[in-house]
């Protein structure tokens, strides 16, 4: 039989490691389409894919955020089940 493990401790650190990781990848992403130190600037049609790079990076970690809100919310409700049945076990006992 396989050991279930819902130690809430594992999934914070897991969850902190992927809020650590979107905000890297936001970062990576934080970039102009234009430069003050040059008079190069982006084509429209450049600046138009970009502008869409962002927007769906934008909704990728909005949807990761709120992923990793449910994943918490489970491991909370995973909790909350592991004491009741230790409350229980230990009645019986």
């Amino acid at each position: 039989m396989v050991k279930i493990n819902s130690n809430k401790e594992v999934v914070v650190n897991f969850t902190n490691t992927l809020t650590e990781r979107q905000e890297q990848f936001m970062q990576t992403n934080a970039v102009a389409t234009t430069s003050g130190e040059t008079n190069l600037t982006a084509h429209n049609d450049m600046e138009e894919v970009f502008g869409n790079s962002l927007l769906h990076t934008d909704n990728y970690c909005s949807y990761l955020t709120y992923d990793i809100q449910n994943v918490l919310k489970i491991a909370g409700l995973f909790e909350e089940v592991d004491e009741q049945m230790k409350r229980q076990f230990e009645e019986l006992e």
